[in-house]
This record gives C-alpha cells, sequence and structure tokens, in this order.
C-alpha cells in the first residue's frame, strides 16, 4: 500500500504546475452621442479590456495550454458570456517566467433617455476576464477578475455550460450583423 501512495505521488509530482498571477493593465473607454433630439437622448459606448498574464512553472517541466476568457453580462437579460478569448501553448519550465499582455476585442453598449421617464440599455458591459493554464484535460492554474469568475472556472459542468452560451450568443450576433449588412442598400 505505501509502494502504491509513493508511486501515485511521484507521478502527480511529475505533472507540470505553475504560478499565475493576472492584473487588469486598463480599459480602454469610448462613447458618442448618437442623434440627439429634443426630449431623447442615445448614446452608443465601447469598451476593452488589456491584462498583464505571468507564468512561472513548478516541479517538472513540461508543455501547457494558456487560455485567457474576457466575459461580458447583457444589459437586457443580465446573461453572462464570453465576447472574446484566446489560447496559445506555453512550455512551463521551472522557475521560469513568462510574462505577456492580451487585449480584449471591444465590446459595445447603447443607451437611450426618452425624456425622464424612460431608458432602453442594449447591448453588454464588461464583467470581468478568466485566465486558466491547462494540461492535457487537467486545469493546472485559474485566475480572475472576481471570486465568483474564479470559481466558476473551476467547475467543469458551469464552464461547459458558459462556452455552450457564449457560442449562441456569439453566433446570433454574427448572423443579425450578416442580415444588416446584407439588408443595406449599396453605396
Amino acid at each position: 500500500m505505501a509502494l502504491l501512495a509513493a508511486v501515485a505521488f511521484c507521478v502527480w509530482a511529475q505533472e507540470p504546475q505553475a504560478y499565475l498571477k493576472v492584473s487588469r493593465v486598463s480599459t480602454a473607454r469610448g462613447s458618442q452621442v448618437v442623434a440627439p433630439s429634443w426630449g431623447t437622448h442615445a448614446r452608443d459606448y465601447t469598451r476593452s479590456v488589456s491584462i498583464s498574464i505571468q507564468v512561472r512553472g513548478m516541479g517538472a517541466a513540461g508543455r501547457a495550454t494558456l487560455e485567457w476568457f474576457f466575459l461580458a453580462k447583457s444589459n437586457r437579460s443580465g446573461q453572462l458570456w464570453i465576447f472574446d478569448e484566446g489560447r496559445e501553448p506555453i512550455e512551463l519550465e521551472p522557475a521560469k517566467l513568462i510574462e505577456v499582455q492580451k487585449t480584449s476585442k471591444e465590446l459595445t453598449a447603447s443607451v437611450s433617455e426618452y425624456g425622464t421617464w424612460m431608458r432602453v440599455e442594449g447591448g453588454s458591459r464588461v464583467e470581468g476576464y478568466v485566465v486558466r493554464i491547462t494540461s492535457g484535460h487537467r486545469v493546472v492554474a485559474v485566475s480572475a477578475s472576481a471570486k465568483t469568475l474564479e470559481l466558476l472556472a473551476r467547475d467543469p459542468v458551469k464552464w461547459a455550460a458558459l462556452l455552450e452560451t457564449s457560442e449562441k450568443i456569439r453566433s446570433e450576433k454574427e448572423r443579425r450583423n450578416r442580415d444588416e449588412t446584407s439588408a443595406a442598400p449599396p453605396p
């Protein structure tokens, strides 16, 4: 029994491990007034987020994947979704520091106010980010802008549901953009 425990410990010790530190570098903001008229006010907003990622290998050297996700929340439904993401392979080596910076795509939202009695919000707002390091099918390290997002990224069932929901939302947005582009009159 002791031999089995020692073998299991040696196998676990041989898997790559990592220290992960992520911090927000900046948030780019923009806004534009759209067709103001008497009694109404409309404004379009854009946001993008830049993060700094530091990874240091621990334990055995090995290949891993660095994954980053930028999350948004719909202004109308409150639905959480991933609006931008990326992946790249990395080599985890003991004590070797890897530093990268990633910037999200712009996320748009709009606010229309009709006098003082009605406010309509559209689009989504930036909710935060999640960065993960995976090796094979195992999550080696996770860092997020909020503890709730980190817990979400560590739960395989909830994370899979978020990925599926996000894909549906992105597909719907792309379809709407194609429809709008094809319906626009030629210049």
